[in-house]
């Protein structure tokens, strides 16, 4: 069974923790929001060891590129959200 973590809108700074993805639980991990924070810095590849992840929303932060290759080469990942950061290209 998939897990879903809904973290949207929460005033949280700084970056996205690189241990995302690192611990057996969060490999289940089905839905990850974060969007509406003042996250900054770049995604952490770490994100792409979630192998249920099917849905990643990151909108409405201050992410920066470089672009991670990882959200182009995770079968499971159907729908991404990325708008409204600092991103120069995809």
């Amino acid at each position: 069974m998939a897990l879903d973590s809904n973290i949207g809108n929460n005033s949280l700074t700084g970056t996205i923790a690189s241990e995302w993805g690192m611990f057996p639980s969060t490999k289940q991990l089905g839905i990850l929001v974060l969007s509406g924070n003042q996250l900054n810095g770049t995604i952490p590849a770490s994100l792409g060891k979630l192998n249920s992840l099917n849905r990643l929303d990151l909108s409405n932060n201050h992410l920066q590129s470089p672009f991670p290759a990882f959200l182009r080469k995770t079968p499971s990942l159907s729908q991404v959200n990325l708008r409204n950061n600092s991103f120069v290209r995809f």
